[in-house]
């Protein structure tokens, strides 16, 4: 019989979550400075981060809408195991830092005065952002208000906390 090791990432997760995700949210609100660029492609909401140059050049093309990200984390989580018990896929990094590292590029774009490149990533950032709080309005509408999720839980035999 043999016996299979937990991924590194699920057992960090594991045993200690609270720190596993405060570094995880962390890298995330760093991505320009760990050296990471974003552009904007032909598919709607969906950009291409890029860090390195030369031969350590890494691509990962990002769909903040989706939730998709084509990175070794998103994909093991998705394809073979993911980290959280109940199946939950945890967002990568790069979809979490994704916003602050458009606002950041455009900043420096524009005042770099490089409208080639500020113009045609501002539009699609603003497309996405549109179309993510058209979905989030959705998700609200379909979202019981508080009154309505406590009623739900007193009428159950659970409590709300374990109901999530």
């Amino acid at each position: 019989m043999t016996v299979t090791r937990p991924h590194p990432l699920r057992r960090a997760y594991m045993l200690d979550r609270r720190n596993f995700l405060a570094a995880h949210l962390h890298r995330a609100a760093r991505l320009l400075e760990y050296g990471y660029g974003v552009s904007e492609t032909d598919t709607p909401h969906l950009f291409r981060l890029q860090r390195g140059d030369g031969e350590g050049l890494r691509t990962h093309l990002v769909d903040p809408v989706a939730g998709c990200c084509t990175c070794p984390f998103h994909r093991r989580q998705v394809e073979v195991e993911p980290l959280t018990t109940d199946g939950v896929v945890l967002p990568c990094k790069h979809i979490l830092g994704l916003g602050k590292l458009v606002e950041e590029t455009l900043k420096a774009l524009r005042a770099e005065s490089d409208h080639r490149r500020y113009f045609p990533l501002s539009a699609h950032w603003i497309a996405t952002r549109q179309e993510l709080r058209r979905r989030h309005s959705r998700l609200l509408e379909l979202w019981p208000t508080p009154d309505e999720r406590r009623r739900s839980c007193q009428s159950q035999s659970k409590t709300c906390g374990s109901a999530r």
